[in-house]
Order: structure tokens, then C-alpha cells, then sequence
């Protein structure tokens, strides 16, 4: 599950997570589970940063509700590397399904490029420069040193200044869903990896060809 921006708070004692740009949500077994979970999270929030309003009925009791035809968009196009033939079927698949129960399904994609543009931005600071002190660097995994000793040099102008890219380039990226109430995607690019896939004393450039190119090492 994963909610409307803003709809779940998690304060006063966290705020929103990377300035509104992401949000947490639960695995469940079912939709009924998840539906039950949604009307847990939901609370009291900074309306500044609301993008729905909380509904007037439980999530839990709409579930019972036919669910009117949707516009649905079906992409296996990823934001970066590859999508192995496995997990793109099973994307379609599941687009059919939805056709077939009446709902409005197209092969439409998001442009992924506006929001990859800022993607690597220093979005984890200030927490792991500020947690991770020079002499603990050695108890990072190697792949992940160099990005908190490049956080660590990092002004709070240059930050701001990131955020401020990452909000506008998101207002800008969810005109999509203008037309789509729906984006169905592969849960992930690939079929799931044996354990050695990313050993935790790669390299940044090891990890990086690992994780962008599939192929690189193949599942199992």
C-alpha cells in the first residue's frame, strides 16, 4: 500500500520523510488488510503538505463498494536498467485482468526523466552525515561511504536549493496522473537474485552496475 502523499502522519516526534517527496505503507496479504491499515495510519497532519483529504468513511467499508471504472496506465518501461521478460508479462497480465473487470487500461508511460534529472540529489541528508561520524566511516559498507563523506561536505544552501528542484519537478511529474487515476508497473525489474547478487563490500561502482544493469548477474 502506498498512500496519497500526505494522507499519513507519522508526528510530532517524525516529520515528513525527505520534504514530502515520499511515504511509508504496509505489505499485506490482502486488500481488506490494507484497506484496515489505511484507517489506522491516517491522523492529524500538516495540511501544508496534504494532497487528499482524509475520507468522511473507512477505507475498510469501501471495500465492499463496487469500484467504479478507472483510467488505468500500463507500463513496463522502467525510470533506469532493464525489465526481464518474467516481470513484464506479469505486468500485462494483470492489465488485462483489469480490462477484462471493466476498467479503462492503456500502454502509457510517465515521464520518468523529469524526476530522474534530481533523483540523485542529496536527498538522506542531513541524517547520515549527522548519525555517521568520521570515525565510525569504517563501519559502513564500502558501497555507501563515499556518498555520507559527500553529504558531509554538503552547505545547507546547496540542500535547500535541492529540495526546492525535487518539489517543482514533482508537481511538474504527477500532471500524469491528470489522465490516470492508475499507473501499474513491475513490483521490481527483475526476478528476485540470490543473496551473493550485491555482497556488501562492493564498491559505489560495482553496486551501481549491479543494480542499473540486470544482466550484469543473472537471477536465479
Amino acid at each position: 500500500l502506498k498512500p496519497t502523499r500526505g494522507l499519513v502522519a507519522f508526528g510530532p516526534e517524525q516529520g515528513s520523510q525527505y520534504f514530502g517527496t515520499t511515504v511509508d505503507g504496509v505489505l499485506t496479504r490482502s486488500v481488506r488488510d490494507a484497506a484496515a491499515m489505511l484507517d489506522v495510519l491516517v491522523g492529524p497532519k500538516d495540511s501544508s503538505m496534504a494532497w487528499s483529504p482524509s475520507s468522511a468513511c473507512l477505507c475498510e467499508d469501501d471495500v465492499r463498494v463496487d469500484c467504479r471504472p478507472l483510467r488505468i496506465s500500463v507500463t513496463t518501461t522502467p525510470p533506469l536498467g532493464l525489465v526481464e521478460d518474467e516481470c513484464a508479462e506479469a505486468t500485462r497480465m494483470v492489465g488485462g485482468v483489469l480490462e477484462q473487470l471493466g476498467h479503462q487500461v492503456e500502454e502509457d508511460t510517465p515521464n520518468w526523466g523529469i524526476m530522474m534529472a534530481v533523483a540523485g540529489g542529496p536527498m538522506s541528508v542531513p541524517r547520515p552525515a549527522g548519525l555517521v561520524g568520521p570515525e565510525m566511516i569504517g563501519s559502513v559498507e564500502p558501497r555507501n561511504r563515499g556518498m555520507i563523506q559527500s553529504l558531509a561536505n554538503l552547505t545547507v544552501v546547496e540542500h535547500a536549493a535541492w529540495v526546492g528542484q525535487v518539489q517543482a519537478r514533482s508537481r511538474k511529474f504527477l500532471s500524469f496522473w491528470d489522465r490516470y487515476d492508475v499507473v501499474v508497473t513491475p513490483t521490481a525489474g527483475i526476478i528476485a537474485p540470490p543473496v551473493t547478487w550485491a555482497p556488501w563490500d562492493q564498491t559505489p561502482e560495482e553496486y551501481g552496475h549491479v543494480r542499473v544493469l540486470p544482466e550484469f548477474c543473472p537471477a536465479v
